[in-house]
């Protein structure tokens, strides 16, 4: 999985990124380029972050590389100071190159699917870790969103950028009442996987919801389907309706969850709640998508779809290998992540054949 920056490939790479921005406009108005004795360009600078990111090289080896390509002369600590200063530019390059995107509509009563994720990037030893949130387009089958914050940065749906038409996918992390009824005021429909205890809930008329009598309901038949409201602790006017589907897991799958629940309390030193264990053998799903809109078995399909971020997610790890961050230094590794994100970014453009890859 490469973007190649020799010189028979590099203006290739370089008129498709100018296609989203101008390289020496934004460099200067950047400041990531003050002095042009060693890196002389926008495009070389670039092709220095590259080379060291992606290119799997060490500041002193892509310092090397450098003097014998004659794009740069210059040391590793200065190649270390000028990349470091490049960051907030390197991230502005990748955002632009995701502006350029559309979306592709999806099946499903024309909605464009958005599954939202997010996973850890660590450098060796006890440096600084980072978490890459991103949005992914199942349908174009790449990212459409993506921010990268320190791991204090949690996952949230307040971040996502959605508008009406597009159907969001999550995890139970973001099973959170900001984030759905943020989306609710906006119009923006989604379908989100929910724990026993990641929201508190009421019936549609206001009165108490009884999880256990819910599971009940899934047992007997499968499926339980009922208009709930997500509340807000301490804010009753931020109270919003939506949809509560409990699904019956096959028997294998509902005992390997439960097991797997029974394992997070004993490790988190908890003792083990007989309610969350039995919830552990459903598939819960809170949904702002009306019952003739979806039926639960189709609102169990979507949701599967979530796979797929994760795979794009072990691509970048197994052949882009954005899981060795090398930097130590903030900005220096916030640097090398963007010019992976870019070169990723342009692969899915340039090369979309490398998605049927398995990683």
């Amino acid at each position: 999985m490469d973007i190649s920056v020799d010189d028979h490939d590099w203006p290739l790479v370089v008129s498709r990124i100018e296609e989203a921005i101008d390289l020496e406009a934004s460099v200067v108005a950047s400041g990531a380029l003050k002095r042009r004795r060693e890196v002389r360009s926008g495009a070389d600078l670039l092709r220095l972050a590259l080379a060291y990111g992606p290119g799997g090289q060490s500041l002193r080896e892509t310092a090397a590389w450098a003097s014998l390509q004659q794009v740069a002369k210059l040391s590793d600590a200065a190649l270390l100071y000028r990349l470091r200063d490049a960051a907030d530019w390197l991230g502005w390059i990748a955002g632009s190159l995701l502006a350029q995107r559309t979306g592709e509509t999806v099946a499903l009563a024309g909605y464009r699917l958005r599954i939202v994720d997010a996973t850890v990037i660590s450098p060796p030893g006890r440096g600084g870790r980072w978490r890459l949130h991103a949005v992914y387009d199942p349908g174009a089958a790449r990212f459409t969103g993506l921010a990268l914050t320190n791991t204090r940065g949690a996952e949230s749906l307040t971040r996502v950028e959605a508008e009406p038409g597009e159907l969001i996918l999550g995890d139970r992390v973001y099973a959170r009442p900001g984030g759905l009824q943020r989306l609710i005021d906006a119009r923006v429909d989604f379908v989100v996987r929910a724990g026993s205890r990641s929201l508190t809930l009421s019936k549609a008329d206001g009165s108490a919801f009884d999880l256990a009598a819910a599971l009940d309901q899934s047992d007997q038949f499968g499926t339980c389907d009922l208009a709930v409201r997500i509340d807000h602790k301490g804010h009753p006017e931020r109270s919003r309706l939506a949809r509560l589907v409990v699904i019956r897991k096959p028997p294998e799958a509902a005992r390997q969850a439960r097991d797997r629940a029974r394992r997070e309390s004993q490790r988190g030193g908890h003792r083990n709640d007989p309610l969350s264990l039995r919830a552990a053998e459903h598939l819960m799903l809170i949904t702002s998508l009306a019952q003739d809109k979806a039926s639960p078995e189709q609102l169990a399909s979507l949701y599967r779809l979530r796979w797929q971020i994760e795979l794009a997610f072990k691509r970048l790890k197994s052949l882009l290998h954005l899981d060795r961050l090398p930097a130590r230094n903030e900005g220096l590794a916030r640097a090398w992540i963007f010019a992976h994100l870019i070169a990723a970014l342009l692969v899915e453009d340039l090369c979309p054949d490398i998605r049927d890859i398995p990683p």
